[in-house]
């Protein structure tokens, strides 16, 4: 387990560089706002958005609000939208009209009240306005009209010549190369990710064997809250997201290498990546929380058994259940989050769903009245502790062990094997045989023609030596709790024996005692008893 914590410190400290380097992607390739359409206080009175050319953020500019469609969103922000796009029309357009990047002068020019930025070659290119600086651009710039529309021709006049060299046949076969060298490094590490994978999936099935063998040994669940299988289970979760980040942060710094998928970049960035890393986290921090959870409870118990005398496997039960229980409503709160998170990526108002949903969750408590019934009898259950995972219980409508509870339902494993499911709302009484202590019960009946005393010291012995047996002594707590004759009928002498053993055990020693006590009567020569009948004839 110690080679898994460091396999689990390694992959969590690769997955935080991989998000690291997901994050420091639009800085690296000189974005500067990830923003579509920013609203700025409602005193200035106007909404700005970002000018971008293959990708690359270039400055903000501003549209007015118009009175009349404040209310309307669609309306604000379509005035923009119009503006953005003429003016990235307009640098599209001089790219594809193609220029002398040496030759590219773009200069700015005063035209009434407003600023054009103008562009030229002086050959092909011709004179061509890109765009006019506004009133509304100083006040979001900070500076004087005349400085801001110098600023933006010199932020053109850069983006173009970029745009120019990276369309160039050597930097493309530059960028292929080095985009298939990054996919071969991809693929390597993928591939050594995954047989780790595998590695650990066939470690983690050993484990899970040991695990049955434990319960079927035992007929019961292991008595501890801290799970092995838990550590594996979270190192593969930890391999799968590494491999999902591994390949979105390759596939994302290929496409900003070109100049004609670095906008698609951006986008998978702003939306899908985010969604895809949010729900790829949600079950590392499950897991996370499970084992914090596990901890903080068997610290706990390890309390509780030095401030009070109650047995140390009923606690290790009792916290098991207390584990499941809290860990459910872990889970779902870190799913209701990861929900909510999801709406707010994709700009969905929370409120009015979180109105929604609580309206809906009144109507089916309203109208599902067994389940709330459910709900509060399996809380009844759970903190009086009247079973546990583990114990060997009868509901009324099954007796078996307890391999599950939750608010709702209690899962049984029944002696045939069956899995049963009851509603906690139709457990009306429960009979706990593994409370504190379990009991071998066993009736007999015997011939009459034996002596009654001599068969009472026989089973006896039988009991006290079983209890002094090595593989067995651990287990029994009072060898002969209850022994002597409780009837006679036509079968013959009734006779009852009680042992008193460890909680679950009772099954087990109840089938090595039988045993012994069958080869120890024969041995003396002791018959079980059988119906007897006399039927008299008379002769009239």
């Amino acid at each position: 387990m110690a080679k898994l914590g460091k396999w689990g410190i390694l992959v969590t400290l690769g997955l935080l560089i991989s998000l690291h380097s997901i994050i420091l992607i639009p800085h690296v390739r000189g974005q500067q706002n990830l923003h579509s359409l920013n609203f700025l206080p409602s005193e200035t009175n106007n909404i700005i958005g970002d000018i971008r050319l293959d990708g690359y953020y270039l400055f903000s500019v501003a549209a007015p609000i118009i009175k009349e469609n404040i209310s309307n969103n669609n309306s604000q922000s379509s005035s923009l939208r119009l503006r953005t796009n003429r003016i990235q029309s307009r640098l599209y357009q001089i790219i594809n009209l193609g220029f002398e990047p040496r030759k590219l002068i773009v200069w700015s020019e005063k035209n009434e009240e407003y600023y054009g930025i103008y562009a030229t070659d002086t050959q092909s290119l011709g004179r061509l306005q890109i765009m006019m600086v506004t009133n509304l651009d100083a006040v979001i710039g900070g500076q004087p009209q005349q400085q801001l529309a110098d600023r933006y021709s010199a932020i053109i006049k850069n983006a173009l010549i970029r745009a120019d060299r990276e369309r160039e046949s050597a930097f493309l076969i530059k960028q292929s190369v080095t985009s298939g060298i990054l996919l071969i490094i991809a693929i390597a590490i993928s591939s050594t990710i995954l047989f780790f994978q595998k590695r650990l999936k066939q470690q983690q099935l050993n484990l899970q064997s040991v695990v049955e063998t434990t319960e079927n040994l035992s007929l019961s669940k292991p008595e501890t809250t801290k799970n092995p299988l838990d550590r594996h289970k979270l190192i593969r979760t930890l391999l799968q997201i590494a491999q999902i980040a591994i390949w979105v942060v390759t596939l994302s710094w290929i496409a900003g290498m070109f100049p004609y998928s670095r906008d698609k970049q951006l986008w998978f960035l702003a939306g899908p990546v985010k969604i895809i890393i949010l729900w790829s986290l949600a079950p590392i921090v499950i897991r996370f929380a499970k084992l914090i959870v596990d901890r903080i409870l068997l610290s706990w118990q390890n309390e509780q058994q030095h401030l009070t005398n109650i047995d140390p496997n009923r606690l290790a039960k009792r916290f098991s259940t207390y584990s499941i229980f809290i860990q459910g409503i872990v889970n779902f709160i870190i799913i209701s989050i990861a929900i909510l998170l999801t709406l707010i990526i994709l700009r969905i108002p929370i409120i009015p769903v979180l109105a929604s949903a609580g309206i809906l969750g009144f109507a089916i408590s309203f109208g599902s009245q067994t389940l709330v019934r459910d709900i509060i009898n399996g809380i009844f259950i759970i903190f009086e502790d009247q079973f546990a995972v583990g114990d060997y219980v009868d509901l009324g409508s099954g007796l078996g062990i307890v391999e599950n509870m939750t608010l709702r339902v209690t899962q049984l494993r029944i002696s045939d094997g069956s899995f049963t499911t009851i509603p906690n709302s139709q457990i009306q009484t429960s009979r706990n045989y593994s409370r504190d202590r379990s009991r071998v019960s066993i009736v007999m009946d015997i011939a009459y023609e034996h002596d009654a005393t001599k068969t009472l010291e026989i089973i006896r012995a039988c009991a006290e030596k079983l209890a002094k047996d090595p593989e067995w002594k651990d287990l029994i707590i009072d060898p002969v709790d209850l022994l002597r004759v409780i009837g006679l009928s036509h079968s013959g002498m009734r006779i009852i024996f009680w042992m008193n053993v460890l909680p679950g055990k009772h099954f087990a020693v109840a089938g090595e005692f039988r045993l012994r006590l069958k080869k120890l009567l024969e041995e003396h020569g002791i018959r079980m008893g059988v119906p007897q009948q006399k039927i008299s004839v008379e002769n009239n």
